[in-house]
């Protein structure tokens, strides 16, 4: 199950490989893994390196590790937080996760729409016309993929301006997840992407201090690609059946 990795990085080699072997179903919730000295010698790593990955794994909500009881796997579903995102978005084969898709697109809808209506109660000038610059740098002659990473600076700007640091950290979350996969999201929400309309009006309504005005408008950007979206996971998901 497991393969030797290279010396450099060795903490890192191990924690992905492990953190894969677990998120793929190779390793159920509750199994034990291997001995602290068989997995060293299994993994060809130095056992310093091979603690350090389980620390890392622990800290996830991988495994948990007990004092003279070994190493087991936890159920990451009801023990890993927002971090496993971008590993679960991904599977091991290369294909997309519809559900995993599926279930950020509804959090981005509901964390969006509450934080632009904290941000238009508690942004300063500074922020705002940060707001304001992001959203008028839409424009229709940007590429579609260009203009999804516009959006995403925006968005960040106004969870930032929320100042609700939890948002902003689940935010980084989602947004290390779109990363690897820009270009099929820009696809599922082109329709959102090329409303450039519709930003503005949430730019504005946040300017305007108009907390429920602001909620509202962050909710129609979000659901502009809302059908689009849904047919094409929809189709995605039946050709991986």
């Amino acid at each position: 199950m497991f393969v030797p990795v290279e010396r450099q990085g060795a903490a890192d080699a191990v924690f992905e490989q492990v953190a894969d072997q677990i998120v793929a179903g190779n390793l159920a919730p509750g199994e034990a893994l291997p001995a602290e000295r068989e997995l060293a010698l299994n993994l060809s790593v130095s056992r310093p390196a091979l603690r350090e990955a389980l620390q890392r794994l622990a800290q996830v909500g991988l495994v948990h590790t007990r004092q003279g009881g070994g190493t087991r796997v936890r159920d990451w579903a009801t023990g890993a937080g927002l971090d496993l995102l971008p590993r679960l978005l991904i599977r091991g084969d290369g294909s997309l996760n519809v559900d995993v898709v599926q279930s950020v697109f509804e959090m981005r809808e509901v964390l969006g729409a509450d934080a632009a209506r904290l941000c238009a109660e508690r942004a300063d000038a500074k922020a705002v016309a940060t707001i304001q610059h992001a959203a008028s740098a839409l424009t229709e002659e940007t590429p579609l993929v260009q203009r999804a990473g516009q959006c995403l600076e925006l968005w960040r700007q106004i969870i930032a301006g929320s100042g609700n640091l939890a948002y902003r950290m689940a935010f980084n979350s989602m947004n290390a997840a779109y990363q690897p996969a820009l270009p099929v999201v820009a696809e599922l929400l082109s329709e959102e992407l090329r409303d450039t309309e519709a930003h503005a009006a949430l730019a504005t309504a946040i300017a305007s201090g108009e907390p429920d005005t602001a909620q509202e408008a962050a909710r129609l950007v979000l659901r502009r690609s809302a059908q689009q979206r849904d047919e094409a996971l929809s189709s995605i998901k039946a050709m991986q059946a």
